[in-house]
């Protein structure tokens, strides 16, 4: 098991969402795999999760130790704003987190985190297919990318099909599922 409510995988990879337990956090409809399947009609696996948690304000830390990259906080839904970062990993690996809060801004751009450090909180708001939004069922959509293909304007002012690099995520179910699995009953 994870110390202090963090789930830690073999490698060192943190479960994103901390101080909970197992019992009360799923992704992806308790199938703990891919959310979102395919994009472009199929073409290409869009390889992203949706963490579920048991409510707004549960805390968001770093999966691994790096540096806050870029952060976008003010992003709407519907009119409510949301915060989003980009934590590029010492194993240069970009982990996209969404819905966060916003406002609330305990690392920040350029900051250097360590595994396991407080980010954020996941927010209220979470943004659907058509641009609408829902205060259910808090969640965050949280995606990797290997650093040598960029994250070159991914999620900002672009939809699915356009996204450039979306075919580049990165299938990180097997880490996020062991990290999960380490986290206290």
């Amino acid at each position: 098991g994870g110390g202090g409510g963090l789930g830690i995988s073999s490698d060192g990879f943190v479960f994103p969402i901390a101080g909970v337990s197992k019992s009360i956090i799923n992704w992806c409809g308790s199938s703990y795999g891919n959310c979102h399947g395919s994009a472009w009609g199929g073409s290409v696996t869009y390889y992203a999760y949706d963490l579920w948690s048991r409510g707004a304000g549960d805390k968001l830390v770093a999966v691994r130790d790096g540096i806050i990259d870029s952060e976008f906080d003010g992003g709407t839904c519907v009119g409510k704003p949301q915060r989003s970062i980009w934590l590029l990993g010492e194993d240069n690996v970009y982990y996209f987190y969404q819905h966060m809060r916003s406002g609330y801004s305990p690392a920040g751009r350029g900051d250097q985190v360590s595994a396991g450090q407080e980010v954020g909180e996941v927010g209220p708001y979470a943004l659907r297919g058509g641009g609408s939004c829902t205060n259910t069922s808090p969640h965050i959509h949280f995606a990797a990318m290997s650093y040598t293909t960029g994250k070159k304007s991914m999620y900002r002012g672009c939809s699915m099909e356009d996204c450039p690099n979306m075919d580049k995520l990165l299938d990180i179910a097997s880490v996020l599922r062991e990290a999960w699995d380490a986290l206290p009953e």
